[in-house]
């Protein structure tokens, strides 16, 4: 349990999706990935999001992750729930669900294809990155500088490459994290960038796309203030996600994560006991 607002943590106002300030994916997967570890699961198998967390501009929204008990093979199903703070018997709001795990994935499976020490990797063609931040806020999606930590970005095929880091203000933070939620969803900002080159540099991927669900994903080093980064398309709306250090020693990585569009009729009735953002139908 906890509390998060824009007072006690500022850096979350740099993250603002057509005029609300809404708590990103990569930070879902930070608190899923702390409370595996409470429960010695080292492994998120699964987290998909319900609706997104609006933090209000004034006041706080309390925090809660309720975990449950293991299943036969030591998986764990866990939710995401929020409520505001300042209002008396508020409801509370589900975000996410998803599934904890134990990790069958070590980082020397990760050698071979998955090796980012060669860099930048042969044959990829670079990717012009100047004016993306600008033009991507004149779609709704507004990073201020926590966010804004792309620094270069190359293709190959249905590969993209980038590197990131965190604002120098932020770095001091990293260790707070097992993977600080501003670096992680800066390495996603290198596939926007490469689908606006592919529609000969317009600036728009397509409307506003937010994560959706991720799979498989495995954390091997705390602390990180810069990555390397690989996203590999994995279908017409997914990619798998591998982050190293420096070194190109594996960071952590995903064996997917889906997008899906949002719109601000649904950011809109998120919390407030509307539609939820997205439905799962099996």
């Amino acid at each position: 349990t906890g509390r998060l607002s824009l007072r006690t943590h500022p850096w979350l106002a740099d993250h603002a999706v057509l005029g609300r300030v809404i708590l990103p994916g990569t930070a879902f997967v930070e608190l899923a990935s702390r409370a595996g570890d409470a429960v010695g699961c080292d492994r998120l198998e699964e987290l998909t999001l319900e609706a997104p967390l609006v933090l209000p501009d004034e006041g706080a929204v309390q925090v809660q992750l309720v975990v449950s008990g293991p299943e036969q093979d030591g998986q764990r199903e866990f939710s995401v729930y929020s409520r505001r703070d300042d209002v008396p018997n508020a409801s509370w709001t589900c975000h996410a669900k998803g599934m904890l795990a134990l990790n069958s994935t070590t980082v020397d499976g990760m050698t071979g294809p998955a090796d980012l020490k060669a860099w930048p990797p042969a044959g990829a063609q670079a990717v012009e990155t100047a004016g993306f931040y600008e033009d991507v806020a004149a779609t709704g999606l507004v990073y201020g500088p926590v966010f804004q930590g792309l620094r270069a970005v190359w293709r190959k095929g249905d590969e993209v490459f980038a590197e990131v880091e965190l604002a120098e203000e932020s770095r001091a933070d990293a260790a707070r994290f097992g993977l600080h939620p501003a670096l992680l969803d800066a390495a996603l900002h290198a596939w926007l960038v490469s689908a606006a080159a592919e529609k000969d540099g317009s600036g728009s991927s397509g409307g506003i796309r937010l994560p959706f669900v991720w799979s498989g994903v495995s954390l091997y080093a705390t602390g990180a203030t810069s990555l390397r980064v690989r996203l590999t398309r994995t279908g017409a709306d997914g990619m798998s996600v591998l982050v190293a250090d420096a070194a190109g020693t594996p960071v952590a990585s995903a064996d997917a994560l889906v997008t899906r569009p949002v719109s601000e009729a649904q950011l809109a009735s998120s919390g407030d006991g509307g539609e939820p953002l997205y439905r799962v139908e099996w």
